[in-house]
Protein backbone atom coordinates (compact mmCIF):
# COMPACT_ATOMS: atom_id res chain seq x y z
CA UNK A 1 0.00 0.00 0.00
CA UNK A 2 1.44 3.90 -0.69
CA UNK A 3 -0.07 6.65 0.31
CA UNK A 4 1.92 8.60 -2.42
CA UNK A 5 5.04 9.56 -0.72
CA UNK A 6 6.81 6.54 -1.00
CA UNK A 7 9.99 6.56 -3.50
CA UNK A 8 9.80 4.54 -6.67
CA UNK A 9 12.79 1.38 -6.39
CA UNK A 10 13.13 0.77 -9.90
CA UNK A 11 13.50 4.81 -10.62
CA UNK A 12 14.17 6.50 -7.34
CA UNK A 13 12.09 9.33 -8.22
CA UNK A 14 8.75 10.05 -6.26
CA UNK A 15 5.34 9.64 -7.59
CA UNK A 16 3.22 12.33 -9.49
CA UNK A 17 0.38 13.47 -7.09
CA UNK A 18 -2.54 14.75 -9.84
CA UNK A 19 -4.33 17.77 -8.08
CA UNK A 20 -7.81 18.23 -10.01
CA UNK A 21 -9.63 21.42 -9.83
CA UNK A 22 -13.20 22.33 -8.16
CA UNK A 23 -16.02 21.38 -10.87
CA UNK A 24 -18.74 24.27 -10.38
CA UNK A 25 -21.84 21.49 -10.76
CA UNK A 26 -25.63 23.21 -10.96
CA UNK A 27 -27.84 20.87 -9.03
CA UNK A 28 -31.09 20.61 -10.75
CA UNK A 29 -31.81 23.61 -12.93
CA UNK A 30 -35.47 22.89 -12.99
CA UNK A 31 -35.67 23.48 -9.43
CA UNK A 32 -35.60 26.44 -7.54
CA UNK A 33 -32.99 25.59 -4.14
CA UNK A 34 -33.61 29.16 -2.09
CA UNK A 35 -37.82 29.06 -3.45
CA UNK A 36 -39.42 30.28 0.07
CA UNK A 37 -41.32 27.19 0.68
CA UNK A 38 -43.12 28.43 3.97
CA UNK A 39 -44.73 31.60 2.92
CA UNK A 40 -45.42 29.76 -0.10
CA UNK A 41 -47.42 27.33 1.54
CA UNK A 42 -48.71 30.01 4.36
CA UNK A 43 -49.80 32.55 1.38
CA UNK A 44 -51.01 29.30 -1.01
CA UNK A 45 -53.64 28.25 2.22
CA UNK A 46 -54.34 31.94 2.47
CA UNK A 47 -55.67 32.08 -1.47
CA UNK A 48 -57.49 28.68 -1.12
CA UNK A 49 -59.55 30.20 1.76
CA UNK A 50 -60.23 33.26 0.17
CA UNK A 51 -61.35 31.50 -3.05
CA UNK A 52 -63.67 28.92 -0.86
CA UNK A 53 -64.83 31.95 1.09
CA UNK A 54 -65.59 33.74 -2.15
CA UNK A 55 -67.38 30.65 -3.52
CA UNK A 56 -69.53 30.51 -1.13
CA UNK A 57 -70.45 34.03 -0.65
CA UNK A 58 -71.13 33.96 -4.65
CA UNK A 59 -73.13 30.83 -4.45
CA UNK A 60 -75.42 32.71 -1.67
CA UNK A 61 -75.62 35.95 -3.73
CA UNK A 62 -76.70 34.07 -6.64
CA UNK A 63 -79.67 32.59 -4.19
CA UNK A 64 -80.38 36.02 -3.13
CA UNK A 65 -80.14 38.30 -6.03
CA UNK A 66 -82.43 37.85 -9.51
CA UNK A 67 -79.63 38.89 -11.94
CA UNK A 68 -77.54 34.92 -12.58
CA UNK A 69 -75.90 35.58 -15.58
CA UNK A 70 -73.88 38.87 -13.94
CA UNK A 71 -73.49 37.23 -10.77
CA UNK A 72 -72.41 33.73 -12.43
CA UNK A 73 -68.82 35.03 -13.44
CA UNK A 74 -68.66 37.03 -10.27
CA UNK A 75 -69.99 34.43 -8.01
CA UNK A 76 -68.87 31.56 -9.78
CA UNK A 77 -65.62 31.43 -11.82
CA UNK A 78 -63.56 34.06 -10.37
CA UNK A 79 -63.19 32.56 -6.78
CA UNK A 80 -62.20 29.07 -8.81
CA UNK A 81 -59.60 31.02 -10.50
CA UNK A 82 -58.28 32.27 -7.00
CA UNK A 83 -58.76 28.52 -5.75
CA UNK A 84 -56.12 27.79 -9.00
CA UNK A 85 -53.59 29.86 -7.96
CA UNK A 86 -53.98 28.93 -4.44
CA UNK A 87 -53.56 24.74 -5.05
CA UNK A 88 -50.36 25.66 -7.72
CA UNK A 89 -48.96 27.76 -4.66
CA UNK A 90 -49.37 25.09 -2.42
CA UNK A 91 -48.17 22.69 -4.62
CA UNK A 92 -45.01 24.61 -5.57
CA UNK A 93 -44.34 24.76 -2.10
CA UNK A 94 -44.07 20.90 -1.47
CA UNK A 95 -41.89 20.55 -5.06
CA UNK A 96 -40.14 23.44 -6.21
CA UNK A 97 -39.70 22.90 -9.74
CA UNK A 98 -39.47 25.89 -11.90
CA UNK A 99 -42.77 25.15 -14.19
CA UNK A 100 -44.81 25.14 -10.43
CA UNK A 101 -43.19 28.08 -9.20
CA UNK A 102 -43.53 30.03 -12.42
CA UNK A 103 -47.56 28.85 -12.67
CA UNK A 104 -47.83 29.99 -9.28
CA UNK A 105 -46.60 33.87 -10.33
CA UNK A 106 -48.70 34.10 -13.24
CA UNK A 107 -52.11 33.18 -11.37
CA UNK A 108 -51.45 35.19 -8.54
CA UNK A 109 -50.92 37.91 -11.21
CA UNK A 110 -53.99 37.10 -12.96
CA UNK A 111 -55.95 36.36 -9.48
CA UNK A 112 -55.37 40.24 -8.18
CA UNK A 113 -56.78 41.11 -11.91
CA UNK A 114 -59.75 39.19 -11.67
CA UNK A 115 -60.06 40.05 -7.61
CA UNK A 116 -59.97 43.57 -8.95
CA UNK A 117 -62.75 42.86 -11.59
CA UNK A 118 -64.42 41.02 -8.20
CA UNK A 119 -64.52 44.36 -6.36
CA UNK A 120 -65.51 46.34 -8.94
CA UNK A 121 -68.65 43.85 -10.20
CA UNK A 122 -69.67 43.84 -6.20
CA UNK A 123 -69.60 47.61 -5.78
CA UNK A 124 -71.92 47.89 -9.18
CA UNK A 125 -74.37 45.01 -7.56
CA UNK A 126 -73.94 47.07 -4.40
CA UNK A 127 -75.55 50.37 -6.34
CA UNK A 128 -77.82 48.06 -7.55
CA UNK A 129 -79.20 46.79 -4.50
CA UNK A 130 -79.95 50.34 -3.50
CA UNK A 131 -81.35 51.26 -6.43
CA UNK A 132 -83.83 48.22 -6.58
CA UNK A 133 -84.69 49.38 -2.40
CA UNK A 134 -85.58 53.01 -3.76
CA UNK A 135 -87.86 52.14 -6.56
CA UNK A 136 -89.65 49.32 -4.63
CA UNK A 137 -88.99 49.71 -0.70
CA UNK A 138 -91.54 46.94 0.42
CA UNK A 139 -91.04 45.48 3.62
CA UNK A 140 -90.09 41.87 2.31
CA UNK A 141 -87.32 43.55 0.30
CA UNK A 142 -85.78 45.07 3.30
CA UNK A 143 -84.25 41.54 4.97
CA UNK A 144 -82.93 41.02 1.40
CA UNK A 145 -81.59 44.25 1.01
CA UNK A 146 -79.78 43.90 4.39
CA UNK A 147 -78.56 40.14 3.57
CA UNK A 148 -77.30 41.58 0.00
CA UNK A 149 -75.58 44.36 1.40
CA UNK A 150 -73.82 42.11 3.86
CA UNK A 151 -72.77 39.35 1.57
CA UNK A 152 -71.53 42.12 -1.43
CA UNK A 153 -69.88 43.63 1.71
CA UNK A 154 -68.22 40.66 2.61
CA UNK A 155 -66.92 39.57 -1.21
CA UNK A 156 -65.20 42.64 -1.56
CA UNK A 157 -63.26 42.51 2.19
CA UNK A 158 -62.42 39.31 0.97
CA UNK A 159 -61.47 40.01 -2.42
CA UNK A 160 -59.10 42.79 -0.67
CA UNK A 161 -57.24 40.20 1.79
CA UNK A 162 -56.90 37.60 -1.69
CA UNK A 163 -55.26 40.48 -3.24
CA UNK A 164 -52.92 40.85 -0.96
CA UNK A 165 -51.83 37.42 -0.69
CA UNK A 166 -51.54 37.07 -4.15
CA UNK A 167 -49.40 39.86 -4.54
CA UNK A 168 -47.09 38.80 -2.05
CA UNK A 169 -47.19 35.03 -3.39
CA UNK A 170 -46.40 36.68 -6.80
CA UNK A 171 -42.94 38.68 -5.06
CA UNK A 172 -41.98 35.44 -3.73
CA UNK A 173 -41.80 33.40 -6.88
CA UNK A 174 -40.86 35.99 -8.96
CA UNK A 175 -38.29 36.63 -6.11
CA UNK A 176 -36.62 32.81 -7.40
CA UNK A 177 -38.20 33.35 -11.12
CA UNK A 178 -36.36 36.43 -11.97
CA UNK A 179 -33.39 36.12 -10.30
CA UNK A 180 -32.35 32.75 -11.87
CA UNK A 181 -32.63 30.84 -8.69
CA UNK A 182 -30.34 28.39 -9.13
CA UNK A 183 -27.43 27.87 -6.76
CA UNK A 184 -23.86 26.70 -7.96
CA UNK A 185 -22.37 24.33 -5.30
CA UNK A 186 -18.67 23.34 -5.61
CA UNK A 187 -17.84 19.07 -5.67
CA UNK A 188 -14.26 18.20 -5.74
CA UNK A 189 -13.32 14.83 -7.56
CA UNK A 190 -10.97 12.98 -5.29
CA UNK A 191 -7.56 11.38 -6.85
CA UNK A 192 -8.14 7.86 -6.40
CA UNK A 193 -4.92 6.40 -6.81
Amino acid sequence: MSDGTDVDKSSGHQPMTVVQPAIIVYDNPSVYDNYNQRWAKLLGIGQLTCGIVLLILGIAEIALSSTWMFMGFQGIWMPVLIITSGAFGLSSSQNKIKCLVITTMVLSIIAVVFSLGLIGTTSASISEVDTNYLEKKPSTFEEQRSGRLALLSLMIMVALVEIVAAVCQAVVCGKVACSGGRQASASYQKDVA
